[in-house]
């Protein structure tokens, strides 16, 4: 086995690439002569073959100098994704009552739109409006037929 090969073997042992692997030029005979993975092993132990570390900057130190043209993704995905989690749930709720007959379907749409519009925060403050503007259909108790 020459040399190139002995090298891929290191690198699979070391789990770096061939570039990587240093082996001590006054002791290449010795590596020559290892047929196993456990004399390799072995060399590597006794400072025969070493990994030559990574170049370049680490990701903290690229980090640092990265100015705000190389940031990936915008800055408003955070705000989209809560954005869309709130709007799919007062939709969903919005359905919820449509179908169960809770509130008309003029009501629905109306809600719907100010959904859209981003007038409520949150269910409870959907369901406050609903009651507050009476929009229950045969002002059913909301708190006994409600579960969602």
């Amino acid at each position: 086995m020459n040399l190139k090969e002995k090298r891929k073997l290191i690198a699979k042992i070391l789990k770096c690439g061939i570039d990587r692997v240093w082996i001590d030029p006054k002791r290449i005979k010795e590596v020559e002569e290892a047929l196993t993975r456990r004399d390799i092993k072995r060399l590597i132990g006794s400072g025969v073959i070493k990994k030559i570390p990574k170049k370049g900057n680490s990701k903290k130190e690229r980090r640092k100098r990265r100015g705000k043209g190389s940031i990936r993704g915008h800055h408003k995905d955070e705000a989209k994704k809560q954005w869309m989690k709130k709007i799919r749930a007062l939709r969903r709720y919005l359905k919820y009552l449509r179908d169960k007959s809770m509130i008309s379907k003029k009501s629905y749409k109306e809600l719907y739109k100010k959904a859209k519009a981003g007038m409520f925060k949150s269910k409870s403050e959907l369901k406050l409006y609903i009651t507050h503007n009476e929009m229950w259909e045969n002002n059913k108790n909301i708190k006994s037929e409600d579960k969602t």
